[in-house]
């Protein structure tokens, strides 16, 4: 089963899914959209926590192409995110991953 990275801060955030950037990580196959309020307290953090773990962090925010689903974790919390899957992972694959983390597929 793939482990989720998430950027040596174990928790993220999202609020209405107004992300203040995302995090792409190609070998995971996975883009990480920060949602939540505790995350725009200090973008800075967020962007060097992402490149320190190998991903590239983009101000706008994970891209739609090639998206299967996302697995919305910490739901309406602070420290909400979205983990966003890309092709050529398959959407059974990802939702299993999702639902053994405790996340919401969308």
């Amino acid at each position: 089963m793939k482990k989720f990275l998430v950027l040596g801060l174990m928790v993220l955030s999202a609020n209405s899914f107004a992300s203040i950037g995302g995090c792409t990580l190609p070998e995971e196959g996975t883009c990480v959209d920060y949602t939540g309020t505790i995350w725009a307290q200090d973008p800075e953090a967020v962007m060097q926590s992402c490149t320190a773990e190998g991903g590239t962090f983009s101000a706008n925010g994970c891209k739609a192409a090639g998206k299967i689903g996302g697995c919305l974790m910490y739901e309406d919390q602070t420290t909400e995110y979205l983990i966003n899957f890309y092709t050529p992972m398959e959407v059974a694959d990802a939702k299993a991953a999702c639902d053994a983390a405790g996340g919401l597929w969308k």
